[in-house]
Parts: structure tokens; C-alpha cells; sequence
């Protein structure tokens, strides 16, 4: 189980989730609020993806991104 925090980039959550996957990892990410619609399309295309390939498909999994200030 490998855990991610990363900021807006939507291109974070394909290349994590591509290199724990092939390391044989599940996968928790939480990318930055700018861009939660675009890593929540990804993260379902990922696990569709896995599903299709035989993997289970919550191996990789999008955490919301936090919001408010504490």
C-alpha cells in the first residue's frame, strides 16, 4: 500500500497509479482541489482499467482533497 499526496496535476494520478500497479502496489492518492473533477475521471478510468485487466479495481483509490483551513 503506497499512499500519494500531490498538487493540481492531473497527470500525477495516471503516472502513480501506473508505477505502483506495475510494482504490484495498491495505491491511495489525494491530489489538490484545483483539479478533483479531472483525478476523479482518471481514477475511474484506472479502475475500470484494472477491472477489465483482471485486478481489482479499488487497488487504486482517490481521497478527496481537503477543504476549509483548519
Amino acid at each position: 500500500m503506497i499512499a500519494i499526496i500531490y498538487e493540481s496535476r492531473p497527470n500525477v494520478t495516471v503516472d502513480a497509479a501506473s508505477l505502483c500497479l506495475k510494482s504490484r502496489n495498491s495505491v491511495i492518492l489525494r491530489g489538490g482541489s484545483e483539479a478533483f473533477f479531472s483525478n476523479t475521471a482518471l481514477a475511474s478510468l484506472i479502475a475500470n482499467a484494472c477491472e477489465s485487466a483482471g485486478l481489482p479495481g479499488d487497488a487504486v483509490q482517490l481521497v478527496p482533497p481537503r477543504t476549509g483551513k483548519p
